[in-house]
């Protein structure tokens, strides 16, 4: 059933017309962030600098195409470097030192970004690149498949290993998972998808800047996160709401949208407590 909701999100862009066909176009890209994000979150790992990965692919991207004319090569280099990165900071912090570790890494990326220019090429700040319609039908690809993929994952034995290791690390060495193997594994889909989005939210806004870095973009699929109550297959067409409703509510007031996600993170224990409530409500049905 949510394939079907999957491939019709997808087709809504081309259907409707002006702002509100731009801002679901757009909302898919942030939802295959949220997704490659949760990748990390099955294992254990939550991310609050996953901008990081979308912003490296974007920059990486940008400055590839202005200087050899290559889009790919700069988001080729971008999955395993920001894997290794990732798998790094997974082997030398716990869960809790990585919460911090990716932050600090995402607020260094925000920080030094401005000051990666091409003066004859972006100007000041940023990059400017090519944009066009195909971008959108990628994006909309982009996001079916790896929400579908994201569900296989789920249900899948390697799933199951993730998980295992956010339970406990140790007991799932004792009973024969290959934990690093599965550590290094998800910290390579998670970039390839993150990186994937990144070149895609380049290309939708034709110009790649800092703000690529920002807060906003890390803390969202943690937001996401939050109001599916921890239910990770719900959280592509969570994103896509939760974009939606914050963009429409900042369009009529200024900064509205951090307001309605600051109430999110207060409201969260009773908003995830009430989800998951009526989920067990469904599966006694």
């Amino acid at each position: 059933m949510r394939v079907l909701i999957y491939v019709a999100l997808a087709i809504l862009p081309f259907i409707l017309k002006g702002y509100t066909s731009w801002l679901i176009g757009l909302a898919l890209i942030y939802s295959t962030i949220s997704i490659s994000w949760a990748i990390l979150e099955n294992e254990g790992r939550i991310s609050m600098g996953h901008s990081f990965v979308v912003g490296f692919s974007a920059y990486l991207s940008a400055i590839t195409y202005l200087l050899f004319n290559s889009l790919i090569a700069g988001f080729l280099i971008s999955i395993p470097l920001s894997a290794t990165l990732f798998y790094f900071l997974k082997r030398t912090t716990g869960k809790t030192a990585f919460v911090f570790a990716t932050f600090t890494l995402s607020l260094l990326s925000y920080v030094i970004a401005p000051y990666i220019v091409i003066e004859e090429k972006g100007g000041e700040e940023g990059f400017f690149i090519i944009h066009s319609f195909p971008t959108l039908l990628f994006s909309a690809f982009l996001f079916v498949a790896s929400a579908i993929a994201f569900e296989s994952f789920l249900k899948s034995k390697f799933g199951y290993f993730a998980k295992a290791i956010k339970s406990d690390e140790l007991a799932s060495r004792a009973v024969g998972i290959e934990v690093e193997k599965v550590k290094l594994t998800t910290s390579l889909i998670s970039s390839a998808i993150g990186s994937f989005a990144g070149l895609c939210l380049a290309l939708y806004f034709s110009h790649v800047s800092p703000e690529i870095f920002s807060l906003e973009i890390s803390i969202f699929p943690f937001i996401s996160y939050v109001v599916t109550g921890g239910r990770k297959e719900y959280i592509a067409l969570t994103s896509i709401a939760l974009f939606v409703v914050s963009n429409y509510l900042n369009a009529l007031l200024t900064g509205a949208h951090l307001l309605l996600y600051a109430m999110l993170l207060i409201l969260s224990p009773k908003i995830g407590g009430w989800v998951y409530a009526k989920g067990q409500e469904r599966l006694k049905v």
